[in-house]
């Protein structure tokens, strides 16, 4: 997995190079004005979150490709309530108060608790972003897992590291405090044993 997702980075630097290229080649000329930098200006925020929002669904595609390479059950998009209760699946369900990237397991159905799954939490770039994620730790997943490309994750104490909370990146920092040390392959390999567990051992 690890190898899948390198390259889908290196693909998407590509077409963002070409991309911004091609737009800027659009609007400049050799005498620049200054509503002609205003343009500019504006077409590269537009750039930028166009891409951002592009990435983070095509990195969540990614893992949820491999899940379901590795049979391992899954749901997206679930909306919870604020006691943690699945409400439904997609964005648009009504009286939710979180709805969760990723959550892994077996037996889903409405008004179970998500403290019966794992979650996925996947973010390109966690920086302060992971505090959406705040309810995680009132109603705590049986495994919640912060999926970030970037270095700029949280330090293990401020994000309450366990072995119930994990942060998985291909990108660990220099000086990597993290007691799970995980990247992708490490993660699948962890869902794997523990739809086998499921399956033996189910929650009832």
């Amino acid at each position: 997995m690890n190898t899948l997702i390198h390259t889908w980075i290196r693909e998407q630097s590509a077409k963002e190079r070409s991309n911004i290229v091609t737009q800027l080649k659009a609007i400049l000329s050799d005498d620049i004005s200054d509503d002609v930098l205003v343009t500019l200006y504006d077409k590269s925020i537009s750039i930028f979150q166009s891409r951002k929002c592009k990435s983070g669904k095509q990195f969540e595609s990614i893992i949820e490709e491999l899940l379901t390479h590795e049979k391992i059950p899954y749901r997206t998009q679930v909306a919870i309530n604020e006691q943690g209760i699945i409400l439904g699946f997609g964005t648009l369900v009504g009286n939710q108060a979180h709805v969760v990237d990723i959550v892994i397991g077996r037996g889903f159905e409405i008004g179970k608790s998500i403290t019966d799954f794992t979650v996925a939490s996947c973010k390109t770039s966690s920086r302060e972003r992971w505090n959406q994620d705040e309810w995680s730790t009132t109603h705590k997943p049986k495994l919640y897992l912060l999926c970030t490309l970037s270095d700029d994750y949280p330090q293990p104490k401020k994000f309450k590291e366990d072995s119930t909370r994990k942060i998985v990146t291909l990108n660990p920092k220099k000086k990597d405090a993290r007691k799970y040390t995980l990247d992708f392959d490490d993660m699948i390999q962890e869902l794997v044993i523990d739809d086998i567990l499921d399956d033996i051992y189910p929650v009832t």
